[in-house]
């Protein structure tokens, strides 16, 4: 628990430095800043998760915590950490888009202004549905309370076809629309170097 919580509050603390930055810095007011500020607070959201549960479990739990009550602190921490996990590959795939746009598209209409703001309100929005099902499986064992986890064997069906959905959503169904950005950029990049 110790190595994790140290890390999450490295990215904490990072995370937060990113922020300030970006906030405070007039020449950093535009797209891809904005966007680098959302991954910051998705980042937030995931090195909050071992920082709570380390905190939960190292200090709560020897106290004789209620496990209802300790149960809950895993389910919102996976729950979090979900949502900034998610959230945080829609914000690089964002990410991607726009500096493919800015490339590859110039002349076309900017991610900018309200158009920016409603697709990351989208983005927020669908992070935060997406990740509620982890709540049900989240849970702690009621013998040794120091073990936080998800458990796949309260409902195995459920599991495996939300993780599934979890799996293409959040991992390769951004990693195939980066990739291809990227690749799209470089030959571009190639052929106006020639």
């Amino acid at each position: 628990v110790s190595v994790f919580t140290t890390l999450g509050i490295i990215g904490l603390f990072t995370n937060i430095l990113v922020i300030k930055i970006v906030y405070r810095n007039s020449k950093l007011k535009n797209t891809p800043s904005f966007l680098i500020l959302h991954l910051a607070i998705a980042d937030i959201l995931s090195s909050g998760q071992p920082i709570v549960i380390g905190f939960a479990l190292m200090y709560l739990a020897p106290l004789n915590w209620p496990h209802q009550s300790i149960m809950m602190i895993c389910r919102l921490a996976f729950y979090w950490w979900l949502v900034g996990y998610s959230l945080s590959a829609a914000m690089l795939t964002l990410i991607s888009i726009e500096r493919y746009r800015a490339i590859i598209q110039p002349i076309k209409l900017r991610l900018a202004g309200r158009r920016l703001n409603y697709i990351i309100l989208s983005l927020w929005i669908a992070c935060f549905i997406i990740s509620l099902p982890i709540t049900l499986l989240a849970d702690v064992d009621p013998i040794y309370y120091f073990d936080c986890q998800v458990e796949v064997d309260l409902y195995p069906t459920f599991a495996d076809i939300y993780f599934t959905i979890i799996t293409v959503a959040v991992y390769f169904l951004p990693l195939v629309i980066i990739s291809i950005c990227y690749t799209c950029i470089i030959r571009k990049f190639r052929r106006d170097t020639k």
